[in-house]
């Protein structure tokens, strides 16, 4: 079931992070609540395969908040309705700048988080800025998104920064296995996922 609720009734917390986003922020001025996450109908689930012959999981998908952080050019609104489609919500943030400090301190509030590498900076900005967020938030899948990167890597090689590794273009298969894996990688490897505070 969702509900909703007013923006002037939402936590301090919420106000200053999410209520000037304009996608969180509906026609009527009010915010969807969290609903709990419901078991993928068939349709769904035959929906999700991908170009690899591989299912996506859709209950990795189904009422998830995720995350579309940096430029991605005229990626972002294809990778936005590729989220939609298998049942995510997405926002977006860091056109220009990536609000670090923002990241560090809403970033637990996300189901998985997408990373346009190449806009951070060469190899060594990306290691560290990558660390510094795995650092802050533990048990949030990052995929990070590169054209400098040879071909895309779904397995834990990367997993002290990031969880799976996509380079541009970002086909609809590999974003949803990209991210797939990104969500079991570090259910794998991490600490588990606290709904606390959501």
């Amino acid at each position: 079931m969702v509900g909703t609720i007013q923006t002037p009734d939402l936590p301090q917390v919420l106000r200053k992070g999410w209520a000037t986003l304009r996608q969180w922020v509906l026609p009527e001025r009010r915010v969807q609540i969290r609903p709990a996450i419901p078991h993928a109908p068939q349709s769904t689930t035959a929906a999700l395969f991908d170009s690899y012959g591989k299912l996506v999981n859709s209950a990795n998908w189904i009422g998830r908040y995720g995350l579309i952080c940096g430029r991605f050019a005229q990626e972002a609104d294809q990778l936005e309705d590729w989220a939609r489609q298998a049942g995510a919500t997405t926002i977006r943030l860091g056109q220009g700048l990536i609000p670090f400090e923002w990241l560090i301190q809403y970033g637990a509030m996300f189901d998985f988080m997408l990373l346009d590498a190449d806009q951070i900076g060469d190899a060594d900005d990306v290691t560290d800025f990558c660390l510094r967020l795995r650092a802050a938030h533990p048990s949030l899948p990052v995929v990070l998104v590169s054209e400098n990167v040879k071909a895309h890597d779904f397995s834990v090689e990367r997993s002290p920064i990031c969880d799976t590794t996509l380079r541009k273009p970002v086909s609809r298969a590999a974003f949803l296995l990209g991210v797939d894996s990104a969500i079991r990688n570090r259910a794998l490897s991490g600490p588990p996922r606290s709904d606390e505070g959501r």
